[in-house]
């Protein structure tokens, strides 16, 4: 992702969390800036003419994240017809491929698919579907099937190759990213400096949950804010921290759970 794209996509999801809670500083805001390559990365002021920073970082898991996007590299020479979604589950999720497996996967991938999509049934949906799974996987594609535990798709689709979560996974993986990445910026000592460099009224810590629903293991039975407040070992830089879930969600269906220092 370039340097401008990450921008806009942070811009982007401010204004997500400002419409979500317009009065996360306790005054309304009345202008703000993304500061680009500077921390922090946004700078508001409300309308007391105040200025507050706000830190941004995103509740990732960094090496399935890797992975992930290893496993988006193997599969790009997957083929079939642009008319279907096909969607391919990871059993364990955020496993990566062993580099000897990956023509072979991709073949046996090819294989089922054509195959499937030759042959496909009419799920009470109306939509043309197909799932392959279990025995009559790994009789088919022994390699698909020592990481994946669903081959699935259905037309009409969107001409892609979504990966899912397949499988048994723990929240606690998604717990413990959430506790690492706030981490990193709650025992930063650079940011109290900077809250009196800039002359910030107060500083607040961002925390996103966007990309992870489908790279990381899900968050399903996080206690958000336990776990965030869990992590507070002593006094941070930062005023309050603020989790925002699913940016790209409605307003109504946005979660924001604010975490006092």
């Amino acid at each position: 992702m370039s340097e401008n794209s990450k921008w806009e996509r942070e811009v982007g999801i401010f204004e997500a969390f400002l419409q979500a809670a317009p009065d996360f500083a306790g005054e309304k805001i009345t202008d703000w800036k993304h500061s680009r390559n500077d921390s922090p990365d946004i700078i508001c002021v409300d309308r007391a003419g105040a200025r507050i920073g706000l830190e941004m970082t995103e509740w990732l898991h960094e090496e399935q994240t890797r992975n992930f996007s290893r496993w988006e590299r193997v599969l790009r020479d997957v083929k079939f017809s642009s008319d279907w979604t096909i969607d391919i589950y990871l059993d364990p999720f955020g496993r990566d491929c062993a580099v000897a497996d990956r023509a072979s996967l991709v073949a046996e991938t090819n294989r089922i698919i054509t195959e499937a999509t030759s042959r496909p049934q009419v799920w009470e949906s109306g939509l043309l579907s197909f799932a392959v799974a279990g025995g009559e996987l790994a009789d088919r594609a022994p390699t698909v099937a020592k990481y994946c535990n669903v081959v699935a798709g259905h037309s009409p689709g969107s001409g892609r190759l979504l990966l899912q979560s397949g499988g048994a996974f723990s929240p606690a993986d998604a717990a413990r990213a959430l506790a690492t990445v706030m981490a990193k910026k709650v025992n930063n000592e650079s940011y109290s400096k900077l809250k009196e460099l800039l002359q910030l009224r107060s500083l607040y810590l961002l925390i996103y949950y966007d990309i992870a629903i489908l790279k990381n293991t899900p968050n399903l039975d996080v206690d958000v804010a336990r776990t965030a407040a869990s992590t507070l070992q002593g006094p941070t830089p930062f005023d309050a921290i603020f989790v925002l879930m699913f940016p790209g969600a409605e307003v109504n269906s946005r979660q924001v759970y604010r975490i006092p220092n």
